[in-house]
């Protein structure tokens, strides 16, 4: 039971909401299979290429590092 004297859990709000949690659970699959897709794709091979071959290493480094960067900025 929380301070407000309702319990942290409520299954009725699940039964209630059931279509909303179903519809945010499918984004949430297909984004992260988006996510592991571009991954596979793009950065698996980028990565193998950059152990294989040394001259890749400061290129590859300074461009996920970059974007890295953007994807935080601007912090909060």
């Amino acid at each position: 039971m929380l301070a407000t004297g309702r319990p942290f859990f409520s299954w009725s709000w699940v039964q209630q909401n059931w279509g909303q949690i179903v519809a945010d659970l499918d984004q949430h699959i297909e984004l992260t299979l988006i996510a592991v897709g571009i991954w596979s794709r793009h950065l698996g091979p980028l990565g193998r290429r950059r152990v294989a071959l040394p001259e890749w290493r400061s290129p590859v480094t300074t461009a996920t590092s970059v974007l890295y960067v953007i994807r935080r900025w601007p912090c909060s």
